[in-house]
């Protein structure tokens, strides 16, 4: 969440590795960066990719409720179909170079 105009810290659940920490504030980061100059189109390339399952699982809501909340269009970038079809409103595949819906 946020709260004048600055982005919280994300929180990963009590044991987690290091490593899944650091993830996640990096990734927030890198977020907040991107959303600072306000572009028509935000690209996240397996932004979940490297927290596990439970981790990338509460982050999900967290994502949606980001999306919801910027006037923006987000492209996101993933080998989970699962993930896809959670998190978008419209799925594209790219098989051997061609684009399908």
């Amino acid at each position: 969440s946020s709260r004048g105009g600055a982005m919280a810290t994300p929180s990963v659940r009590p044991g987690a590795a290091v490593h899944e920490h650091v993830a996640l504030v990096a990734a927030a980061d890198a977020l907040a960066r991107a959303l600072a100059i306000r572009p028509k189109v935000l690209l996240l390339d397996e932004p979940f990719n490297a927290l596990d399952r439970r981790t990338r699982d509460e982050t999900y809501s967290e994502f949606l409720a980001l999306r919801a909340s910027i006037d923006m269009s987000v492209i996101l970038v993933t080998h989970d179909r699962s993930e896809a079809e959670l998190l978008g409103t419209r799925i594209y595949e790219l098989r051997d170079g061609e684009v399908t819906e």
